[in-house]
């Protein structure tokens, strides 16, 4: 990031970057180079198509992110920033990461209004997240933490009032676990197929200089849902 010139609003209250661009300033001819992260938009807008008035859905209820890395701090972007949530419910299973991630986002000004679920009886007590995002591999817990994350991800997806639960993972299957159990529990899911889609057209209009409106987003979907679907296991979920 020190060789960036400038950041967008994403990428300097999330400290992080996964995409660069350059500026040319019309009247000095100077170019800057600009760091962005596009999925926050991936994620907004992956929502959006799975639910059109997720907006008002989110706007002050409180949101979930399950992760501590990079993908976790565009997640709570996406959701406190762009969708209004009034709070970030966080779970990971290491919560020194969560705390790093707390103390980056305070340095740069961002209020995230965060808090980190540690236990099963405080997530008990809470109210139901409208969005569940998930930001972590598709593995099958072992570890002492790993295993509390599955069950507090359980615990909420558990509670009477039901929501939508993005998982941003796609490899080796968009069917990942955290999908099927929160399909188990009567959630609407998201898959990380349609977010990165929709994080590549951002990233796709920003290098062309061309509006998401004129790009040809039904074509590029029906080729990324063929090519999918050819993949074993895939076809009965898409």
């Amino acid at each position: 990031m020190k060789h960036i010139d400038s950041f967008t609003d994403a990428a300097k209250l999330t400290q992080a970057v996964n995409h660069i661009y350059v500026e040319q300033d019309s009247q000095t001819n100077r170019k800057t180079i600009v760091g962005t992260n596009t999925d926050c938009v991936g994620i907004c807008n992956a929502l959006i198509a799975a639910q059109p008035e997720v907006i008002q859905i989110t706007h002050g209820r409180p949101g979930m992110v399950i992760g501590g890395g990079g993908a976790c701090r565009a997640a709570v972007y996406a959701l406190r920033k762009m969708l209004g949530c009034s709070e970030i419910y966080l779970v990971n299973r290491d919560i020194k990461e969560l705390e790093q991630v707390l103390r980056s986002f305070e340095i740069a000004g961002f209020d995230a209004r965060c808090i980190c679920i540690r236990t099963l009886d405080q997530a008990t007590t809470l109210e139901t997240p409208a969005v569940i995002i998930s930001t972590i591999p598709d593995i099958t817990p072992q570890s002492d933490g790993e295993i509390l994350v599955r069950d507090l991800a359980t615990a909420f997806l558990d509670k009477h009032c039901k929501g939508i639960l993005l998982d941003m993972c796609y490899h080796p299957s968009p069917e990942t676990q955290m999908i099927s159990l929160a399909r188990q529990h009567g959630w609407t899911v998201v898959s990380g197929v349609e977010m990165f889609l929709f994080q590549a057209v951002e990233a796709c209009s920003i290098w062309t200089h061309v509006a998401v409106d004129q790009l040809p987003i039904r074509d590029a979907w029906s080729s990324t849902l063929s090519l999918v679907k050819q993949k074993e296991g895939v076809a009965q979920y898409l």
